[in-house]
């Protein structure tokens, strides 16, 4: 038997109030995203896209969360977030993962 429960929140309205208990401004969130992209060498950016000061946050944030090439282990993380705020904090701690990550790149050829 499935038991939904544990999603009641995805059936939730979507409230900016709710939605800015993040830990996090939206230009702080674009800057990391920005940076994530250029350090995988992703040929884009969140400054050339207009409009997008007025899209929803919550949508945003799902729609980041699905878009951008995540593994597969941290898109699951992602799908079972039971609420948006967790998955936008798991999307910043994830993005906070990747930055660090990325100064510490280890290099094949060094290994003995």
């Amino acid at each position: 038997k499935v038991d939904y429960s544990s999603f009641e929140y995805d059936f939730e309205v979507r409230s900016e109030k709710n939605i800015f208990k993040l830990e996090i401004e939206r230009k702080e969130l674009f800057s990391k995203i920005n940076s994530y992209l250029e350090k995988n060498s992703i040929d884009a950016s969140l400054n050339n896209i207009s409009g997008l000061d007025s899209v929803e946050t919550g949508f945003l944030i799902d729609f980041l969360c699905s878009y951008l090439p995540f593994s597969a282990e941290e898109k699951q993380l992602f799908l079972e977030s039971k609420t948006l705020i967790e998955r936008a904090n798991l999307l910043l701690k994830v993005l906070g993962i990747a930055a660090v990550e990325s100064k510490y790149v280890i290099n094949p050829k060094t290994l003995h």
